[in-house]
């Protein structure tokens, strides 16, 4: 009775070791930064945003020509005509991550409430999407985006 029962625990241990490893080292480091990339945007923080993306990084926004470049991603992104952005919401909910050698590849499912005023012009929205960002490992060992593309699932607006 007492070898079934700590045939039982012993299983279950093994049981919990194993689901506990559901992602290797390399996709945590992914997945922590995804969750970066998510609280600079909540922070609407250039420096956080603009550092997670390599110099000549490209984005694939849905319906949009590519953007190639941190100087165009600034431009876009922290405008300098006197626009302003507002992010009430942001989220890049992880559908499914993989690493392979210097790639890392994150699945998304994405969200973002925003408000864009210029002037008397505001634009206040809802947007849900799909998306996929691959990361890069550089030479010093860290990671940044390389390509990031996504596709509008839904589009309100508020």
């Amino acid at each position: 009775m007492i070898n079934k029962v700590l045939s039982l625990i012993l299983i279950f241990v093994v049981i919990t070791g194993i689901l506990s490893c559901k992602h290797s080292r390399k996709e945590k480091e992914i997945l922590a930064l995804n969750e970066r990339l998510v609280d600079g945007w909540l922070a609407y923080d250039s420096t956080i945003i603009l550092g997670m993306y390599e110099d000549f990084a490209t984005i694939q926004p849905d319906k949009y020509n590519a953007v190639i470049g941190k100087v165009n991603l600034k431009n876009m992104w922290f405008p300098t005509n006197g626009g302003q952005f507002k992010i009430r919401d942001f989220a890049l909910d992880p559908i499914n991550v993989s690493v392979n050698d210097t790639l890392g590849i994150i699945s998304y499912r994405g969200l973002v409430d925003y408000e864009f005023t210029i002037d008397t012009t505001r634009l206040s929205k809802i947007e849900k999407s799909i998306g996929t960002a691959i990361y890069r490992k550089q030479f010093d060992d860290t990671w940044k985006i390389w390509r990031q593309m996504w596709t509008n699932t839904e589009i309100v607006d508020k």
